[in-house]
């Protein structure tokens, strides 16, 4: 079988960690299919990314002045595809080809970009992603959701059939465990200047992860210990000015602190020494922070909302995230117990364990072979 994946968006965030991660699973244990991989000008024609190199895998570059989520990708990938002349094509995301013949298999995610307008730039973008989420779903042989929650929103929402869909759960990075290395710890603690005790989030600052009411929560934890902070990662935007005031109109302006894009490279080390991670969102696809805090021993508070009981539930302090006063006292219950602390640790650990990508790379396999056949 002859297999090509569209990798244009190694490189962003969550989707690009997604692709790269799969297709190194797969790399790693299958020897018999053929892959044809679509780059997005990152790397030489014919030459693989990093840490991608398998006899049956070729890449193939596209232009870089093909951006991602416009017409122009639209024009483009039906003729490359084409050429290439795969038996099935796999998008990993909602920004599939339409025009293509080929039989394809769609990863999606989740439906933010669909159910919350907000998280669109402009109009413009949310009648594309509309448009999108209805023709690339009904276009597709076979869909992978990463959830079983987001599998049903598609049925409800999109009216897809439930047995066209696959939930294929999200793998952990290696990467993500305990870091004891005192060198490397101190260096951390030195560079972000972690001088106290700190409860962390990290994620984009969007106002369904509902971090107005976290800061609220955390200003009735603060104001009785005063030798704990709130740390949040993510990108800092100029239109979430509420969220950026909170901090300030609470008093906790040095108490509250945005951090900021923070390299992958030291989030082992940020989860590994925080004393909560708090993720209280309102909507989830998945939720991959909350099982890299649990990989890393941090204990974890999730809302109950969504995907998130479903993929951490067995190891978290499960919380209403519209309730301020609930949130303050889970965060305050578990700051002021070591027990429960451990507890949720070594829940974690053990639950973290199994999320591993040679799974998902196995299942996505069974979905392209179910979707060729």
């Amino acid at each position: 079988m002859r297999i090509t994946i569209d990798a244009r968006m190694i490189g962003f965030s969550g989707i690009g960690r997604y692709i790269q991660n799969l297709i190194g699973a797969i790399s790693s244990i299958d020897s018999v299919n053929s892959y044809d991989i679509i780059t997005g000008g990152i790397n030489p024609e014919g030459s693989a990314p990093p840490g991608l190199n398998a006899k049956n895998f070729k890449y193939f570059s596209l232009s870089a002045d093909v951006p991602i989520y416009s017409f122009k990708e639209q024009a483009v990938l039906p003729s490359v595809i084409r050429s290439i002349a795969p038996d099935i094509v796999h998008y990993p995301n909602f920004n599939a080809s339409i025009l293509s013949s080929k039989p394809s298999v769609v990863t999606i995610h989740d439906l933010i970009y669909y159910l919350f307008s907000d998280s669109c730039p402009g109009l413009a973008g949310q009648l594309y992603a509309k448009f999108m989420f209805n023709a690339v779903t009904r276009k597709a042989k076979k869909i992978i959701a990463v959830s079983e929650y987001s599998k049903q929103e598609l049925v409800k929402h999109l009216g897809i059939k439930a047995d066209k869909i696959t939930v294929v759960y999200h793998g952990i990075d290696p990467v993500y465990a305990p870091v004891k290395d005192k060198k490397t710890l101190d260096e951390i603690i030195a560079r972000y200047a972690l001088n106290k005790d700190y409860v962390l989030y990290v994620g984009t600052h969007q106002p369904r992860k509902n971090l107005v009411r976290l800061i609220h929560a955390f200003s009735k934890v603060a104001f009785k210990n005063s030798s704990v902070d709130l740390l949040l990662t993510g990108k800092v935007e100029t239109r979430w000015k509420e969220l950026y005031g909170t901090a300030e109109s609470l008093g906790l302006k040095d108490r509250v602190r945005f951090l900021g894009m923070v390299p992958e490279k030291d989030l082992p080390c940020l989860y590994s020494t925080a004393k909560l991670f708090a993720f209280p969102t309102l909507y989830e696809g998945f939720g991959i922070p909350p099982i890299e805090a649990a990989a890393c021993g941090a204990p974890v508070m999730i809302s109950d909302r969504t995907s998130l009981p479903e993929v951490a539930g067995d190891y978290a302090v499960v919380v209403n995230p519209e309730d301020v006063d609930e949130m303050a006292k889970a965060i305050e219950r578990v700051l002021e117990s070591k027990d429960l602390q451990e507890e949720l640790r070594q829940k974690g650990l053990k639950s973290a364990k199994r999320f591993t990508w040679k799974e998902a790379a196995l299942k996505t396999i069974k979905v392209y072979e179910e979707a060729a056949g």
